[in-house]
């Protein structure tokens, strides 16, 4: 499903919004990791604890835990980078801006091998005109 077809984006600034959203966010998973140990205690304590030891606990988290990070990694993170960068292209990209500056000097230059080639094609003309 493509979201662009349903839903409309604006810019609203030049990304200070976004930025702040970014290293909030990024940040967030510091707290995300505590709240896990947490929960993952409070779990153990108030109701595994009768069924298994501490040790199988935490190597299954642990397990699991490595898992999910396969997980995110092989199928997620792909996904998100390619995301990223279409949003990164279609939103103010200095770099589709170099490209396009890099595309026009390129117009020049052919333009000007073009007219270099003409001239010279007909400094040859001239020159085995002289020579016959």
């Amino acid at each position: 499903m493509k979201i662009r077809q349903y839903v409309k984006q604006y810019e609203i600034d030049n990304g200070e919004v976004g930025g702040f959203l970014s290293i909030f966010t990024q940040s967030m998973f510091i707290f995300g990791i505590v709240n896990f140990f947490g929960i993952s205690a409070l779990v153990y304590q108030s109701i595994l604890k009768h069924y298994i030891s501490i040790w199988i606990f935490f190597i299954l988290m642990t397990i699991g835990y490595f898992g999910w990070m396969i997980i995110y990694y092989s199928v997620l993170m792909p996904s998100m980078i390619r995301f990223s960068n279409r949003q990164g292209y279609a939103h103010g990209n200095p770099v589709k801006e170099d490209i396009a500056l890099l595309g026009n000097g390129l117009k020049e230059i052919r333009n000007e091998l073009q007219e270099t080639r003409s001239e010279l094609e007909e400094i040859r003309r001239i020159l085995e005109s002289k020579i016959k």
